[in-house]
């Protein structure tokens, strides 16, 4: 892992039966015929190979394809953000579907109460060093927000070899308490300590390098956490308030990922329910090879932690590397996606979705991404769930972190569909070193997909 390796931040079938017959059957029937679905599968079998049934029932004719293709459409709008800026995007959506979003590129948190029709810089949210100003650029890592918009927090990825006015002006925890507007957290008491957890300690290369945020839904509880910079030794830490932020109330726990089961030396996502202020920490293994050559993964760990007080490794999730979690509101619902490690030596170990409806305590797999070799493997790009645990919606790239397509479920995982393609019938086209990051309100009606400067948003359950 270089020093400077970024870290930012889970179908409208037409139905052609007639009474007393299924869908299913007249499907069957009239492919082996002759008639015109019978046509229309042949088109979809060679143009819409990765599953020409379901593209049977979602007539769309293209005009891009040489022959009159059937695709299907879903309530997915791409909206256009090109006058933002921002780079590999991070942010959610709230209540209404309002709209927060960061990026790789600095600048300040931008704001839509209108889905995306139009923007406006969030109510004094910080300025960070955009990529006009400095080379080094300052970003926004993770932006997450309560579903009222009235409580956020933000964490910046400050680069190693930023000057050290930088690191004292930005390294830290942005957040906003409602009407008393936005602080910056720097030092906060560490558990088990007499001093203070200083973010900007010296010598700057063993200062914290912020990964993550996580927020409840009434914002009531916040959290961050942070992953050793390269080489450092540093351990993890869990930094949170369980009390809207307020200045007295944050707290800081040291993790050390070279001796703890359940937390090991790269973090990447944290979860926290409503009620019981559960955060839910996901992380992989980074080591090196005996010739120091970067980017080869151990498998990592996950764990459930009850207020931050104690932490557990739960039932049915060894043996992979996991990258994005959510819960619902009150934590009775968990899900995590773990990613495929084609470089670890060992290539039977694939993407995979998790469910838990335990709080946590054993997860089951739901599904598992198609593994061939090296050149040939799916991968989650993100996964998001509702408040009740109902909506889940979770992405899926190529090994080369191209979109896919769109998993969502309505019925706490137990059924699954899949998402090609936009509104317009055009498929969805999110890249980027994160792409397929996902964000679901507390309902789960409105719904976020980013990758680099892309940006769809759905109203409609994820359909």
């Amino acid at each position: 892992m270089s020093n400077n390796q970024q870290y930012s931040f889970g179908l409208n079938t037409r139905n052609i039966s007639t009474s007393n017959r299924s869908a299913k059957a007249v499907m069957i029937g009239s492919i082996k015929g002759k008639g015109s679905t019978s046509r229309i599968y042949n088109w979809c079998n060679k143009y819409c190979p990765a599953d020409p049934i379901n593209c049977v029932f979602n007539q769309v004719t293209s005009s891009t394809s040489p022959v009159p293709v059937p695709v299907s459409k879903s309530s997915w709008s791409n909206i256009n953000i090109s006058q933002l800026n921002l780079g590999e995007i991070t942010g959610n959506i709230g209540l209404n579907g309002q709209i927060i979003l960061g990026g790789a590129n600095g600048g300040q948190l931008q704001f839509s109460t209108n889905l995306g029709n139009s923007w406006a810089p969030y109510s004094n949210s910080p300025n960070l060093p955009s990529i006009q100003v400095s080379i080094d650029v300052i970003g926004w890592s993770s932006v997450v927000m309560s579903d009222d918009t009235k409580f956020v927090i933000g964490t910046p990825y400050v680069p190693d070899n930023a000057s050290a006015g930088d690191f004292t002006a930005y390294n830290g925890i942005w957040y906003r308490r409602d009407t008393a507007g936005w602080f910056l957290l720097q030092s906060c008491p560490l558990e088990g300590s007499v001093t203070d957890l200083n973010f900007n300690n010296t010598p700057k290369g063993s200062q914290l390098l912020f990964i993550d945020a996580g927020i409840s839904q009434d914002g009531n509880f916040m959290a961050a956490i942070t992953t050793p910079r390269s080489g450092n030794e540093e351990l993890v830490y869990l930094i949170y308030s369980n009390d809207f932020g307020s200045p007295n109330s944050w707290k800081a726990i040291g993790l050390d990922p070279y001796t703890d089961d359940f937390v090991t030396t790269v973090t990447s996502s944290i979860s926290i329910c409503n009620y019981v202020s559960d955060y839910f920490l996901i992380t992989s293994k980074l080591y090196f090879n005996n010739v120091q050559q970067p980017g080869y993964y151990e498998n990592g760990t996950c764990c459930v932690s009850d207020a931050g007080q104690s932490f557990t490794v739960p039932n049915g999730v060894t043996g992979n590397d996991f990258i994005y979690s959510s819960m619902s509101d009150t934590g009775q619902h968990q899900v995590v996606v773990t990613a495929t490690n084609p470089q670890s030596g060992n290539t039977s170990i694939p993407s995979r979705l998790y469910l838990s409806s335990d709080s946590g305590t054993n997860f089951s797999q739901i599904i598992q991404l198609p593994y061939t070799n090296d050149n040939n493997y799916l991968v989650f790009g993100g996964v998001s769930m509702s408040s009740d645990g109902t909506y889940i919606t979770a992405s899926v790239l190529d090994q080369d972190g191209n979109f896919q397509y769109i998993y969502i479920s309505s019925d706490i995982g137990v059924t699954w569909t899949k998402i090609y393609n936009d509104n317009n019938g055009s498929a969805i086209n999110v890249t980027g070193q994160y792409a397929g990051f996902l964000n679901l309100n507390f309902s789960g009606q409105y719904q976020m997909l980013t990758g680099t400067n892309k940006l769809y948003i759905n109203n409609n359950y994820g359909n």
